[in-house]
């Protein structure tokens, strides 16, 4: 008999492969970090398979799962057995159902250690916002664009502190600028997957450190098991001069293509309002980048002080941002909040 494991047994597994053996297009929407995809059926050939159930029922089906099925087996043991020379494997379909108790009767069938999912993808899901409302003390740093709230955090990471770089897993910076120079996004899945995976592996017990954020980073939405913890946890403010902040923005995006930066602008003309949309436009056509900067500010601060701040909990401190060694600001906020 094949062997089922808890989903939250997941996050302590890096000794075994995970296969997935959902259809391609499954896999690509979203999946666990770290597993490989070995589809049962192609994305054409599961539509064909539900069509059919929904019409014939589901011997119909079934006897359509196996024509589709058959003619891969030996190629899906030979490949199988070619991982498990390196490791052991588990297997995980969407709910844990036929296509992973097939697929790993196949395997054990062919001599190889193979366990299941109980439950499959979906409950691995549910495990991870489970796994994400545990957390004990979450800490925010907070600050206007600009005050390098990532960098420090980064370096209080390099230090040992447990942080969870949202912006990172959703590859953007969480402005209308923050997909510039970063490439594609992953998928809201993707990027909660990922969450899920990362937070799998800290000590829920102990301090974990986040970014405020706003609840979609990009395309991306953060889940709402970590939001409510982010707008209900104490906070620390990063505080640096405007010029300070606009050098730091002119470094991560001033190499930016112009006609990549006024299609950014576009995503927020509207609140900034169009007299201050035109001239930034301006601005950025000169590559008066500087200026531009200036009004962007005047539209993100407002933003940060008339809604994100307020909604959050307990104001703990100044981190004092005046300097650019965000290392000895990093030493400074675990020695006198650890």
């Amino acid at each position: 008999m094949v062997k089922r494991v808890n989903p939250s047994e997941l996050w302590g597994q890096p000794d075994r492969w995970l296969v997935d053996v959902r259809s391609p297009g499954e896999f690509a929407a979203g999946h666990v970090p770290g597993s490989i995809s070995m589809p049962l059926f192609s994305d054409e050939e599961r539509a064909a398979v539900g069509t059919l159930y929904k019409k014939e029922g589901q011997n119909a089906a079934i006897e359509l799962g196996l024509e589709f099925v058959g003619p891969k087996l030996a190629d899906f043991l030979r490949t199988a057995r070619d991982w498990a020379a390196q490791k052991p494997l588990t297997v995980m379909c969407w709910r844990g159902g036929k296509r992973s108790a097939s697929m790993a009767w196949l395997l054990q069938t062919g001599g190889l250690n193979v366990q299941v999912v109980e439950g499959g993808y979906k409950a691995f899901r549910q495990a991870g916002m489970e796994l994400l409302s545990q957390i004990s003390d979450l800490r925010l740093v907070v600050g206007n664009t600009g005050s390098g709230k990532t960098l420090i955090l980064q370096e209080m990471e390099k230090l040992g502190a447990q942080f969870i770089d949202l912006e990172g897993l959703a590859n953007h910076r969480g402005s209308a600028f923050g997909h510039l120079g970063l490439g594609e996004q992953p998928t809201t899945e993707q990027f909660q997957n990922d969450l899920f995976w990362a937070v799998g592996q800290m000590d829920l017990a102990q301090p974990i450190w986040v970014e405020g954020e706003s609840i979609t980073i990009g395309k991306c939405v953060v889940p709402n098991p970590l939001w409510e913890k982010m707008v209900n946890s104490d906070y620390w403010v990063v505080e640096r001069s405007r010029e300070e902040r606009v050098q730091q923005i002119l470094k991560d995006y001033g190499d930016s293509p112009t006609e990549d930066l006024l299609a950014s602008l576009q995503r927020v003309s509207r609140k900034m309002g169009p007299q201050h949309a035109k001239t930034a436009a301006t601005y950025i056509q000169e590559r008066d980048l500087g200026a531009a900067v200036h009004l962007f500010l005047d539209y993100y601060d407002r933003f940060y002080e008339g809604g994100f701040a307020k909604r959050l909990g307990k104001n703990r401190g100044i981190i004092a941002g005046n300097q650019l060694n965000y290392q000895q600001i990093a030493k400074e906020i675990l020695k006198n909040f650890p």
